[in-house]
């Protein structure tokens, strides 16, 4: 039998309730406990097929629910960080970002005394609007980044950046080494593939045959989110927010399991046919690794690599432990 071959594995760790009634309805509450349940669904099929994966968690699930990190740890796959409260850093100025990123970092490490370096930013949220984000990423810490989605996505994506893993030659100085999400071209178009909504609506033939692409020429990756695989209707204080902001979002709370049903035996029959590998299994790290090397100032001129406050990002190299 011919060997396996491997693809990224990666999972944002999030609860999709308390964010969709925060960014939809405005309505701030707790992630719910269906986290839980939702990652280890996910945990059990991964030990089933032999995988495992680089979860990216939020610092506030990991605040409310420890017990999930360490047990994330302890089946041996990668933490990473996922921000603190998933506000897009499209949103945010650069010391609270950098807030984010060490406070989750902090939480993370203390739980799993390990050290944790790898890092997704909420949404995909940097682009050619925010590029110095990447500055203050390198800045917290993080030496693998896995934020950008190199192809134009409805509210994310970064059309022209490298489909390959890059170490960034940031302006400052410092390097960060990035691996982009995996995109499918068609004539005309380029589009995500093998993760989100494009897992959950697309048929698996065509997450195959961009994984296929994608490997002859690199690396092929999976991206989604634990909710994705909650089949079951959300509590009815969601629908009643819908319902009182009318017809449209009423129509749109109905869609949100759509498709759902299809993401747990999509991600087996992928994982029996690859073998499911974390980041940190496949990329390298380090002042000598072997990945091109980007001076990012001369391959995007005119972008803005400065924040709004440039010296917001004047801060030395930081661990979050002691």
């Amino acid at each position: 039998m011919a060997e396996q071959k491997e693809i990224f594995l990666t999972v944002d760790v999030e609860d999709g309730i308390n964010i969709l009634m925060r960014d939809a309805f405005g309505i701030a509450m707790e992630p719910t406990a269906r986290v839980v349940g939702n990652v280890e669904r996910l945990l059990a099929l991964f030990e089933q097929r032999g995988a495992l994966a680089t979860f990216f968690i939020l610092g506030e699930v990991a605040q409310f629910y420890p017990g999930l990190v360490k047990r994330i740890a302890a089946a041996g796959h990668e933490v990473g960080i996922h921000g603190f409260s998933h506000t897009l850093y499209s949103r945010m100025e650069a010391p609270a970002i950098r807030e984010e990123i060490v406070r989750t970092r902090a939480i993370l490490e203390d739980l799993t005394g390990r050290e944790v370096t790898a890092h997704r930013a909420p949404a995909f949220s940097v682009g050619p609007a925010n590029p110095w984000v990447l500055e203050v990423i390198a800045g917290a810490g993080i030496r693998v980044d896995s934020s950008i989605m190199p192809a134009t996505a409805g509210r994310y994506g970064w059309p022209g950046f490298p489909r390959e893993i890059i170490v960034m030659e940031l302006p400052s100085g410092t390097t960060l080494t990035e691996v982009p999400l995996t995109v499918a071209s068609l004539p005309g178009v380029t589009l995500p593939a093998g993760g989100g909504g494009y897992l959950r609506y697309f048929p698996l033939f065509w997450t195959e045959y961009c994984f296929r692409r994608a490997l002859r020429n690199g690396y092929a990756m999976v991206y989604m989110h634990p909710y994705e695989t909650d089949t079951e209707p959300y509590p009815s204080r969601y629908y009643e927010a819908a319902a009182a902001r009318g017809t449209v979002a009423r129509l749109k709370s109905r869609l949100v399991q759509a498709g759902k049903k299809s993401v747990i035996p999509k991600l087996a029959a992928l994982l029996d046919h690859y073998r499911g590998v974390p980041l940190r299994q496949g990329v390298p790290s380090g002042p000598d690794v072997g990945s091109p090397r980007v001076p990012m100032a001369s391959a995007f001129p005119g972008y803005a690599w400065q924040p709004p406050s440039p010296e917001a990002i004047s801060f030395p190299m930081v661990s979050a432990r002691p």
